[in-house]
């Protein structure tokens, strides 16, 4: 027996506590990884959650996989859960009826079943619960960007043909043959901070201005074959190894393939740039989980803090001498523009992992019907 096996089953068992609640999972599917990961930030407000194990007969199951990586104990038999006599939740994920009919014939009676059914039903609530306050967070920031839209235009259209005029008038300048070598090294200082100050004015708008996607159905795994490619030659170049997990089940989808590369390249950019001066090793994961296309890239720099993660997807925050802040900004609008979601944290072993949420579609947003 394991030490997690010990520590979870071999518990007081006349010290009950009401406020707790012991629950053990029968099936370490998708779906039972998705609801490991989403307890991993979302604790219940009226119980202590403590989750005893993960069972499954196969153990690359990515739930049992997932419960080992975090420290919860695992097993090939769920009967062994019957011993912890403070069991109070099984939770079926199995989706076979035989298995819910065993669990019932052989439960303690105190302990209670959610099958298969249930836990979708309620997971089902779940979702729309936050699926209602991620579209009341991209409110609230779509009217700060259009806000920063009305400003960044009316900036362009005020800084624009100024910036231009100096810069022409440089360039000319420094074309003439007798202008003496002090001045013509001035003339070119001049050139490169108006260039600057003309990208700066083009990131704003860039990130300001709405999107234009150009959705078409596009082969998934063809295209993340295609950019791992293209990373593994920029990366290898600066001593940085790169690893690349493509899933054989990734879909014909419907995206914007160029917003979707510059997405993606906006993110390995940054792990490069994390991991240049001090080598490394980057990992591109790609797989189809339920309805979404989940891509993931971790690289093993210094790592971002995690109070920093919600911050860096603000316009204008760097913490980068000479950048605009805005990639990440646009990179999120990207993919919002997708229907999906963008996250980052720091990894458990440092580094950064960021991650891309895509729901699968079939259907050109505004096309009519078939």
């Amino acid at each position: 027996m394991s030490k997690n096996k010990d520590k979870n089953l071999n518990k007081d068992n006349g010290t009950s506590n009401n406020s707790s609640l012991n629950v053990a999972f029968v099936g370490g599917g998708k779906g039972c990884k998705e609801i490991l990961e989403l307890l991993q930030t979302y604790r219940p407000r009226t119980f202590k959650l403590n989750i005893i194990g993960v069972a499954d007969f196969h153990k690359d199951a990515p739930g049992r996989k997932f419960a080992e990586k975090i420290g919860i104990w695992t097993t090939e038999n769920y009967k062994e859960f019957f011993k912890y006599k403070e069991l109070d939740l099984l939770i079926e994920l199995t989706g076979k009826d035989e298995v819910l009919d065993e669990i019932y014939e052989i439960k303690p009676k105190k302990v209670k079943v959610l099958d298969h059914v249930g836990a979708r039903f309620l997971w089902e609530i779940i979702e729309i619960q936050e699926e209602k306050l991620v579209l009341e967070e991209r409110l609230a920031a779509s009217e700060k960007m259009i806000v920063m839209g009305e400003m960044a235009y009316h900036l362009a259209h005020e800084l624009r043909n100024p910036l231009m005029c100096i810069g022409g008038l440089a360039r000319r300048i420094l074309h003439y043959p007798h202008v003496p070598e002090g001045m013509r090294h001035r003339l070119q200082l001049i050139i490169q901070h108006v260039e600057q100050m003309e990208r700066a004015v083009s990131h704003v708008c860039d990130v300001a201005k709405p999107l234009q996607p150009r959705f078409c159905l596009c082969d998934m795994k063809a295209i993340m074959n295609e950019l791992c490619k293209g990373i593994r030659l920029e990366a290898e170049t600066k001593g940085i190894l790169v690893e690349c997990n493509i899933g054989d089940d990734l879909p014909t989808m419907v995206v914007d393939p160029d917003l979707f590369r510059q997405a993606i390249w906006h993110v390995v950019k940054n792990a490069i740039e994390a991991m240049e001066n001090i080598g490394g090793r980057l990992t591109i994961t790609a797989e189809l989980c339920w309805d979404d296309l989940v891509i993931i890239i971790k690289d093993t720099g210094p790592g971002i803090e995690n109070h920093l993660k919600d911050q860096v997807f603000r316009p204008f925050y760097t913490t980068k001498p000479g950048s605009a802040g805005l990639g990440l900004s646009l990179c999120r609008k990207i993919i919002w523009d997708h229907g999906g979601e963008i996250s980052i944290k720091k990894g458990e072993e440092g580094g950064t992992i960021v991650r891309f949420d895509i729901p699968v579609r079939f259907e050109i947003p505004g096309a009519p019907p078939i």
